[in-house]
């Protein structure tokens, strides 16, 4: 019993750093449509960057083979969907819910009750990034299901139960 009592303000202290656990709403505001968007769009630049020069500079992609056979076409298509799950779910995993765009912006990702991803939730959030190479749709679930989501959440927050945090902002709905 003892060992209960001793416990219990550091689990207090736990909660009230992580946010309010009885309500399940963290402590730190939702990221705006605007910064998870620029975030987006750098994530997105790096890739790339990323894209031309391993394509340019290994398969001589631009070089010299423009044209080329559908098994080639099949393996940098592989390879290029294989490297975009990678960057979201390695970032967000070991940089505790941030990608290099949220880095620069001030947000990350975090379940909905405030506390560090796990591996399921980086795992399947990131998993059901795949429709944005569904070609009539893109982005474009993710988009409605920001637009009409009270916590601004895509697609992969709402199966995964997570959220998009700002940091050190006032006001949730700020666009910045």
């Amino acid at each position: 019993m003892n060992l209960e009592m001793d416990k219990a303000p550091l689990e207090k202290e736990n909660d009230i750093a992580a946010g309010n656990q009885e309500t399940g709403v963290p402590k730190e505001p939702q990221a705006g449509l605007f910064r998870r968007g620029f975030a987006f769009l750098i994530d997105h630049l790096i890739l790339f960057v990323t894209f031309l020069f391993v394509f340019n500079y290994y398969f001589d992609f631009f070089l010299y083979k423009i044209i080329f056979s559908p098994w080639q076409f099949s393996l940098y298509t592989t390879i290029a969907i294989f490297t975009f799950e990678l960057y979201f779910i390695l970032f967000e995993w070991f940089w505790k819910g941030k990608t290099p765009g949220k880095f620069l912006l001030s947000i990350y990702a975090a379940r909905e009750d405030g506390r560090e991803l796990d591996f399921y939730s980086v795992l399947v959030r990131n998993l059901l990034r795949c429709t944005y190479f569904i070609p009539p749709f893109f982005i474009l679930p993710d988009v409605v299901s920001l637009l009409l989501t009270k916590r601004r959440r895509r697609l992969g927050d709402l199966i995964a139960g997570t959220v998009c945090l700002a940091r050190g902002r006032a006001k949730s709905d700020a666009p910045f």
